[in-house]
């Protein structure tokens, strides 16, 4: 049975300022993060290729949607492209999936390829893709595994 993408666990934006996001937020929504975290160092992949990229990131918990605002603070990544590109807000919805590996797999087969991969800041057991759907639908969709993996299976 090939995976479907029906779980929306995250919607992604991407800003220039986190800390102004943040006081966007308390504002608005009357909310702070339910918690901060910045890119592990860890083997991370960005258009096939072993790359170094970060960046600051804050969580919220709406019902049963994360909202995550990442801050880029070095490197080449869709983020900073993102950015670089005049835009800021939206940049990805993410979909929680029990098959990993099938979904990637899934996805190559429809000429949909990963554009960025990596290790979540929850745990070095989980993992996060995204793919490189701008053009097709306006942005970016990421998947995320709920279930641990071996860290040596990352860009297989």
């Amino acid at each position: 049975m090939e995976p479907k993408l029906t779980h929306i666990s995250q919607i992604g934006l991407c800003v220039k300022d986190l800390d102004a996001a943040v006081q966007g937020m308390e504002k608005v929504f009357g909310v702070k993060p339910s918690r901060y975290g910045e890119t592990p160092e860890t083997r991370r992949y960005y258009k096939g290729q072993e790359a170094s990229f970060g960046a600051r990131l804050a969580f919220y918990n709406f019902a049963n949607i994360e909202i995550e605002f990442m801050q880029p603070l070095y490197g080449e990544s869709d983020w900073t492209h993102y950015l670089e590109s005049g835009r800021e807000g939206l940049h990805h919805f993410r979909f929680s999936v029990a098959d990993f590996q099938g979904t990637v797999d899934s996805m190559r087969d429809r000429g949909i390829g990963v554009l960025m991969e990596g290790l979540s800041v929850k745990s070095d057991k989980l993992r996060w893709a995204l793919f490189d759907t701008e053009e097709l639908i306006a942005f970016p969709v990421e998947i995320f595994n709920e279930f641990q993996f071996r860290p040596e299976e990352l860009s297989s």
